[in-house]
């Protein structure tokens, strides 16, 4: 004799089984495109932050040389070398007469 199951068992089984599945699939969709989300995100975040620091240091370089032209005579700018006391420019030549130091502007040398 063979025990028969009676057959609302079988389709409970099956309904569990299928409403199983689906909630697996969907779970496994959502998982699936969240992760594609949060990565394209994530890319979005590291390249504004990337930006951002590359301004900052682009910023930072150009103040950096902007300080240093200040501080430093160009060597090929005759103009400066003439006026700025203490260059050899300045200073007038042996035997010639004439003052050491500066020019002044409008005076015959």
């Amino acid at each position: 004799m063979t025990l028969r199951q009676p057959l609302f068992v079988k389709y409970a089984a099956l309904i569990m089984a299928l409403a199983g599945g689906g909630l697996l699939a969907s779970g496994a969709i959502e998982i699936y495109f969240s992760h594609r989300l949060h990565r394209a995100t994530l890319a979005e975040v590291q390249r504004d932050k990337a930006v951002a620091a590359a301004s900052s240091v682009s910023r930072y370089v150009e103040d950096l040389a902007h300080q240093i032209g200040w501080a430093t005579v160009p060597a090929c700018a005759p103009s400066v070398a003439a006026w700025w006391p203490g260059t050899a420019a300045s200073r007038s030549p042996a035997g010639q007469g004439g003052a050491v130091g500066p020019k002044r502007p409008g005076s015959a040398a």
